[in-house]
């Protein structure tokens, strides 16, 4: 009794081919760690969930689920699976390789294993990603014969039943005992930089805090309004570079910041997986000669707290003349003051969760595998078990997917902010959704990523982009990685000067002038509509805006006392009006918009080729 109980959902297969190794290893771990081990299956798995794991009441049985079952889901399955209300964490076994062969892929997942095991189940609403199971070569003594067959990966096992049990944890704890880290973004380093991708950070986190405080946590005595959060954060909670070592003293005065001992930062740095603990010393040297937020002799970290409730800025991924291109380096480990940051969240502070607040953080950035992480990639090792949520700008999609599957977040998307009709912004959302697009298919389809790179090379040539960037891209094949990135940062700007109504605050409605403004933008799209459908879509869409305010903030507590996040396709509204409400955990797929451009026109060469092969075979 009152043990976290850890439901395992599989296919019954597993089960009648006697083949469970993999499962019996699973259940063996849970109950070692003390927890209840709950096994099912059936399928679909959404709705085996529902009928096995609600009582007559209809409350769940299980705190939370280990699935291995979700990878057939359809979007309907994420609205079955809240009627369960736990996290539906997703295990991975994979396809025809073996755990060596997988550790050292720069891949980590096939396009294959990619499709079935991270892009649909999200479609479920599945979120921390975790892969359990390999297929071996295995000799049979007695015949000689050689077969493969499936095997447990017992290191990631272990973290897949931690991060359950953390996730079951945030159920039975009461919300005044939890403690909750808030990491905000602060690029570049300096007081004027705390912001986000279209959302005003201070005024958000003091709505989280004020709906926290309301939630019965324990956020202290202070201050909650905006104005106040912002100066306390100027004053205490920010990065600062190393060019200016006296305005870091000054915020060490101020006695709110975390100071790591070398010795303390050593034994963390000791707790790494020996390759990524030499490729942080061999990428910045030895923690005694770091010069990145360090203070006689110790890493700083600038935290502030709000009762039991810490707020910090993100470490910086770097400084330097190189800074942009630092924030999505790949091949570049955190620095020490980074390790450090996310050891002190759970080690130091002993975090419950961690909410990310704001699009385009760097966690999920960290170098390291793709996709189908191990505690040898940064971003896997440094938020290991924590249960992770990441406030998200709905529009974000191919970055948020990064997010969802690099960093274990689950997704609470937010609104943009209101805008009005006119100028470039359809022209540019539909650019956007090009970006998100190659995002998306950057890792799992790279033939499919050149294709949706040449769409979105014609479109920045269309608008007139390339000379206020200085890019020349007057050649088929000329668009880099870099420069969709630079495309995207410039994309931000020029949506900005379309949105002149400011900054969307998370759990915040805006007025109704404002919403006229933005249903009168997303309904002129669609010129066919007749005045009834179109009146019909603008009283839709304001239902939907006027929903998404306090859905935001009720999706993210409803994240922290370890409920299910519901699924949802994103996007910017004007292109999507399906993304609204907010306050999902997105997924990339949109049935309704599958095929996407790109993939029909490489669906058309390749059947062109293989019907021309054919001909040049058989000669007809």
């Amino acid at each position: 009794p009152g043990a976290p109980r850890i439901a395992v959902s599989f296919y019954k297969a597993t089960y009648y081919s006697d083949e469970t190794e993999l499962l019996d290893a699973v259940i063996a771990q849970i109950e070692r760690s003390g927890a209840e081990a709950i096994p099912m299956f059936g399928y679909p798995g959404e709705v085996a969930a529902q009928r096995l794991l609600l009582d007559a009441d209809g409350k769940s049985r299980a705190d939370v689920v280990l699935g291995f079952n979700f990878n057939f889901s359809g979007p309907d399955a994420s609205g079955a699976l809240a009627k369960v209300d736990v996290p539906i964490l997703n295990l991975i076994s994979l396809y025809g390789r073996s755990e060596k062969e997988w550790r050292e892929s720069p891949m980590g997942l096939s396009m294959f294993e990619g499709t079935f095991n991270i892009a649909v189940p999200e479609l479920a609403g599945t979120i921390a990603p975790t892969v359990v199971g390999s297929q071996e070569r295995v000799t049979d003594p007695e015949t000689g014969l050689t077969i493969v067959v499936r095997k447990p990966i017992p290191s990631q096992i272990a973290m897949a039943v931690r991060r359950a049990s953390k996730w079951a944890l945030l159920r039975g704890k009461t919300n005044h005992d939890k403690r909750v880290a808030l990491v905000f973004y602060n690029y570049p380093a300096g007081k004027a930089n705390i912001g986000a991708s279209y959302l005003n950070v201070a005024e958000s986190l003091a709505a989280i805090l004020q709906r926290l405080k309301a939630d019965g946590y324990d956020v202290g005595g202070g201050d909650l309004s905006g104005e106040a959060v912002l100066q306390t954060l100027l004053a205490k909670a920010r990065n600062v570079g190393g060019y200016a070592p006296g305005e870091l003293q000054a915020l060490v005065d101020e006695g709110s910041a975390i100071k790591v001992s070398a010795a303390q930062y050593t034994r963390w740095l000791d707790a790494l997986s020996s390759s990524l603990k030499a490729k942080v010393l061999k990428d910045w040297g030895t923690p005694g000669s770091s010069r990145l937020m360090t203070s006689d002799g110790s890493l700083v970290i600038p935290a502030v707290q709000f009762g039991k409730i810490a707020l910090l800025p993100q470490p910086s991924r770097g400084w330097g003349e190189d800074s942009e291109k630092l924030y999505h380096a790949k091949d570049l480990a955190p620095h020490h003051q980074y390790v450090a940051a996310y050891a002190w969240l759970r080690e130091g502070f002993r975090a419950d969760a961690v909410v990310h607040i704001g699009t385009h953080g760097t966690l999920e950035w960290l170098d390291g595998k793709d996709i189908g992480l191990s505690n040898d990639d940064a971003p896997d090792a440094l938020i290991a078990d924590l249960p992770h949520l990441y406030v998200y700008n709905v529009d974000v999609v191919g970055e948020g997917l990064v997010a969802r599957r690099r960093s274990m977040a689950a997704l609470v998307d937010h609104m943009v902010p209101p805008f009005k009709k006119g100028g470039l912004y359809p022209e540019l959302a539909a650019l956007g959704e090009s970006i998100n697009d190659f995002d998306t298919s950057l890792h799992k389809n790279p033939e499919l990523a050149k294709a949706v790179g040449e769409r979105i090379r014609q479109q920045v040539i269309a608008l007139g982009l390339t000379k206020d960037l200085g890019l020349d891209l007057s050649t088929p094949e000329s668009l880099t990685d870099e420069a969709v990135h630079e495309i995207q940062d410039h994309l931000l700007k020029l949506k900005g000067e379309n949105i002149p109504y400011g900054l969307h605050t998370f759990g915040r409605v805006p007025d109704k002038p404002l919403r006229d403004t933005t249903i009168d933008a997303i309904v002129s799209v669609d010129r066919s509509l007749l005045p009834c459908k179109a009146k019909v879509l603008a009283d839709e869409m304001d239902r939907r805006i006027v929903a998404s305010g306090p859905g935001e903030l009720e999706s993210l507590m409803r994240g922290l006392r370890g409920g299910f996040i519901t699924g949802g396709g994103g996007g910017e509204p004007i292109r999507n009006p399906d993304s609204y409400p907010t306050g999902k955990n997105f997924y990339g797929i949109d049935p309704d918009k599958v095929p996407k451009p790109a993939s029909y026109d490489m669906g058309v060469t390749l059947a062109d080729q293989m019907l021309a092969d054919h001909r040049k075979k058989h000669g007809k």
